[in-house]
Parts: C-alpha cells; structure tokens; sequence
C-alpha cells in the first residue's frame, strides 16, 4: 500500500510539473512573440519617420525603442528567475501548491498584457500621425503643383 501511496505521489508531482512546465512555456512564448512583433513595428515605424525626416517623431520613436528594450530585458530577468527557482529541488511543488505563487504569475502575465496594449497603441497612434503627417504633404505638393499648371 506505501508503495503505492509514493507512486501515486511521485504521479502527482510529475503532473504538476508538466503544469507548470507547459505554462511557463507558453508565457516564455507569449513574451517572445510579443518582443518579436514590437520590435519589427517600433523599427517600421522608426524607418518611416526617419525617412520623413521628422525629428520630433524620430525622438518619440527613439523613446519607444528605450522603453521597449527596458520591457525586454525586465521579460528576460524574469523568466530567468523562473526557470532557476524552477531547477532547484521541489519548487515546482511549491509554486503550484501556493495561492501566492499563482497569483504572482498570473499578475506578471497582466502586467506584460497590459504593458503590450500600452505599447501597442502608442505605435499605431505613432503610425497614424506618420500617415497623416505624410498625407498633408502629398495634398500640399499636389496643390503647389496645380497651383503651378494654373
């Protein structure tokens, strides 16, 4: 029967590990995904001013580019922590079975939610004034040139 009883224990141990090893995967995942696409954006939209020649934006998105590789580097040093709090003996049985633990993961993937949306928007807002910004000069160029042919 205490054969059985350690086997069924060693079961439950070995599935909370899978747990959290599959869901600190998926965050790591998440987070890297995350980085990538933001990366590709803020340099998009980086190129575009710049080629524009708009100092001011070409300053709001250098900002954007501080502040996301500060997001970047906290994203790494927290997964790091994980991954060696997770490595040492019994951790994982301790991070499941406590509320607090739980809780403090799920907390971080609020937080890089929400920073994501935050950054997110400030691109797009950034992209729309880009576009903008390019559409006045288009319709400008194209009246000085119609005010020319008159």
């Amino acid at each position: 029967m205490a054969e059985k009883d350690r086997h069924c224990t060693y079961s439950a141990s070995r599935d909370r590990w899978f747990q959290l090893s599959s869901f600190i995967r998926r965050v790591f995942f998440f987070f890297a995904e995350f980085i990538r696409r933001v990366e590709e954006k803020i340099e998009s939209v980086y190129n575009d001013v710049k080629a524009e020649g708009n100092n001011e934006m070409i300053h709001d998105v250098e900002s954007w580019k501080s502040n996301h590789e500060s997001l970047k580097s906290k994203m790494y040093h927290v997964t790091n922590m994980l991954f060696h709090t997770i490595r040492r003996d019994n951790a994982t049985a301790v991070i499941l079975d406590r509320e607090e633990a739980r809780a403090v993961m799920e907390a971080m993937v609020q937080w890089f939610s929400k920073a994501k949306e935050i950054i997110n928007a400030g691109l797009n807002k950034l992209q729309d004034l880009l576009e903008e910004a390019q559409g006045k000069k288009s319709k400008e160029s194209s009246e000085l040139s119609s005010d020319l042919d008159q």
